[in-house]
């Protein structure tokens, strides 16, 4: 998942009505984005899954809580000018090894300010380091149109045959020095590593207007009171540029910008014509256990953003989907969105229509047990990120395993270890009553080494939680299968300090409990350092422990 904060103001500016920042973030949660955190200042911290595109951006998510809060709902109609006789760019076959793909739009009518500048540039990073894998796939650069002399000719050149004053600086550079000497050359020069010849924008008169994927030129930098802008995204993934190119001036488009075509090598972009998709009643209604009718079913999809319309018979909609909607790829996510606004707590539970036998498999008598003990077994993915396995539990960047080509920041490495990712599940479960008593039986990577050990952890958070509770859990699992086991004194960085034990068997460390330290507790988003120093009432302390199978 990315992590993005919005501003409840901004977020009810964009969406149409005043919202409350309890209710904002009801809305968010309910269209199935987790919200992290709600900070003094009335920000949210949402967790945005890596299928929603759209919602990286501020205006995005205003988009989608307004159609869900009933503000406007429906299709919003989206329309790209066809482009004129300059707006082109020609694309030379010299691309075609390096980085083969580019796609283009103007926005006008636009007057850039603090919170447009603001909310562009981060939607722009968030876009490169998630769906864009680190700019390798696709890069984005934005200029100012009156900066810039169309039409634009996209070719691949030596490093060495041109220079140009890179973004926020004062000094020429050739290509080749960019990557040596820039801070975002030397960051993304290993997408260029095996080029023999650089990708370069360059405009009627000759000037340079982005290195992609590297750097912009100084020159056509967007600041505030910029008017007219020229969007250029490259890659090595046309549809991913297409989606990419739709998102963003759907975001613009909501801010007032009138979008204009430009002419790619040919191709006229951005398309922002919704596609069209049938959807059954009976498909949706087998699949959710639910009896929705033809009128109920076009209203919920509606509230999601979609047209949607019954064909000549009943029993079957022509569902409309935007063309930020990216994510929609087969009638199951129409039908997922369906659930979402019937609320996944209005569905009947019902007993499965079908039997099976099954089989004990190692761990079973582990998690018979906890949940003998009260205990609600959970999944969490395996993959983390260095901030969640290490710093968030005040432990030092240790030695683990890297994904290579992550999609999202979120998922960088192999977990080391569970409890981080219970803590995580707590904090995305604050609105839920107390107490929660939760476990996981699961695999975490050995500090490096690649191989995988089965782990348990466990977390009680409710008023009372202390380490003598979450000790006689701990004494009576063990016991239980006859295996003999001292508890020793022991510190720990993500334990409170005297309020913490280490697990040995036969001599060998295998587990830690006790009481999560307060600063642990906030870095999480649960209860801050401030409560346990007053020893407020409303603290809802964590006991944990965490041992090797």
């Amino acid at each position: 998942m990315a992590t993005v904060t919005y501003s409840n103001n901004e977020l009810c500016k964009l969406a149409g009505k005043k919202i409350s920042l309890k209710d904002m973030e009801e809305n968010i949660t309910m269209i199935g984005m987790p919200v992290d955190e709600v900070t003094k200042e009335g920000e949210l911290v949402i967790d945005v899954t890596p299928n929603r595109l759209d919602l990286l951006s501020i205006e995005g998510m205003a988009r989608a809580v307004s159609s869900f809060a009933g503000v406007k709902k429906g299709l919003r109609n989206y329309e790209a000018k066809a482009p004129g006789k300059e707006n082109k760019i020609d694309v030379d076959k010299s691309v075609d090894e390096v980085r083969p793909f580019i796609v283009s739009a103007i926005v006008s009518g636009i007057k850039v300010d603090d919170e447009i500048l603001k909310a562009l540039l981060d939607f722009q990073e968030k876009l490169h380091g998630t769906f864009g894998r680190k700019r390798k796939k696709i890069a984005i650069g934005v200029h100012d149109l009156s900066k810039v002399k169309l039409p634009l000719k996209y070719a691949a050149v030596k490093p060495e045959s041109v220079s140009f004053v890179p973004l926020d600086k004062t000094q020429k550079m050739n290509l080749r020095e960019i990557l040596e000497k820039h801070e975002k050359g030397k960051e993304y020069a290993g997408i260029l590593e095996k080029a023999k010849n650089y990708p370069l924008i360059t405009d009627a008169n000759g000037e340079v207007v982005s290195f992609p994927p590297i750097i912009n030129a100084d020159k056509t930098k967007v600041a505030v009171g910029t008017k007219e802008l020229l969007i250029e995204m490259t890659g090595t993934n046309e549809r991913a540029l297409n989606e990419g190119l739709n998102v963003l001036c759907c975001a613009l488009a909501d801010r007032g910008g009138k979008i204009t075509q430009m002419d790619c090598g040919g191709k006229k972009t951005p398309n922002l014509a919704p596609g069209k998709r049938n959807l059954k009643i009976s498909e949706v209604n087998d699949l959710l256990g639910t009896k929705i009718g033809d009128k109920q079913a076009c209203e919920l999809l509606e509230k999601m953003g979609y047209g949607a319309k019954v064909k000549g018979k009943t029993g079957e909609l022509e569902v409309l989907v935007p063309a930020y909607r990216n994510d929609v790829l087969h009638e199951v996510d129409l039908i997922e969105d369906v659930a979402i606004a019937f609320d996944y707590n209005n569905i009947e539970k019902t007993l499965p229509s079908f039997t099976a036998v099954g089989g004990k498999a190692t761990g079973d008598f582990l998690q018979e047990m906890m949940v003998g003990l009260g205990f609600s077994e959970v999944y969490t993915n395996i993959l983390t990120n260095r901030k969640q396995n290490f710093e968030s539990v005040k432990l030092k960047n240790g030695e683990c395993v890297e994904i290579l080509n992550p999609l999202t920041e979120e998922f960088t490495i192999v977990r080391t270890w569970l409890l981080p990712s219970l803590l995580a599940v707590l904090r995305n479960n604050k609105s839920q009553p107390f107490p929660q008593k939760l476990f996981e039986y699961g695999d975490a990577e050995e500090g490096g080494t690649g191989k995988m050990k089965k782990k348990l952890a466990c977390v009680s958070r409710h008023a009372k939680a202390d380490y003598s509770e979450i000790k006689s859990v701990l004494e009576t699992l063990l016991t239980e299968q006859g295996i003999k086991f001292e508890i020793k004194t022991f510190e720990h960085p993500a334990f409170f300090k005297g309020r913490c034990a280490q697990v040995k068997v036969d001599g060998k460390h295998i587990g830690v409990l006790g009481e999560i330290d307060p600063q642990v507790m906030e870095n999480f988003g649960l209860d801050n350092v401030e409560l346990f120093a007053q020893n407020s009432p409303l603290r809802k302390p964590v006991a944990a422990f965490e041992i090797e199978i």
